[in-house]
């Protein structure tokens, strides 16, 4: 074992084929090596991933619905003056 590691404590445990297979499989899906998906889980007990592209989308279209209105001399003020 190399003595630059900073984990030097080594766990082992069994699984069958299906199980070792849907762990791999989470594993990957969290863009995670098996060891750091294994160690995350267990000590977090869930690995969350959160995906904000359609924030971000929305975020771009609202911004492109703003700007054409300021090109048309349209403010978001005068909008919500009409609205009321």
């Amino acid at each position: 074992m190399p003595k630059n590691r900073k984990r030097k404590v080594h766990l082992n445990f069994y699984v069958n084929p299906d199980e070792e297979f849907m762990i791999r499989e989470k594993a990957a899906s969290c863009h995670k090596n098996l060891s750091d998906y294994l160690r995350m889980i267990s000590i977090k007990g869930a690995i969350y991933e959160v995906n904000f592209m359609n924030l971000m989308n929305f975020q771009n279209n609202f911004l492109n619905f703003d700007l054409n209105l300021i090109e048309s001399g349209i403010t978001l003020t005068k909008l919500l003056k009409k609205s009321i």
